[in-house]
């Protein structure tokens, strides 16, 4: 699956290709890594993980960032059909 956003497409590797698992609890995960540049023009790797409940359409994102100390961003997220 292809990943597109304003974060992924500032990486230097432009959008991401997601791995998709169909998880046993019914919920979907995907897991990408792409490079951001920091404020020193330094890119940092970073790995993005997304578990997403198609019934609820609601999941959680988390994002690891291995840059000298190792940092954990997270948070919940909703989606709305079209």
């Amino acid at each position: 699956m292809k990943v597109e956003n304003y974060i992924v497409e500032a990486s230097a590797e432009g959008a991401a290709e997601a791995e998709v698992r169909q998880l046993k609890n019914g919920l979907v995960k995907f897991k990408w890594r792409s490079s951001l540049p920091t404020t020193l023009d330094i890119p940092t790797p970073v790995g993005y993980r997304v578990e997403f409940d198609p019934e609820k359409l609601t999941g959680r994102m988390r994002a690891t960032v291995a840059a000298g100390y190792r940092s954990r961003i997270g948070g919940i997220m909703s989606c709305k059909k079209s």
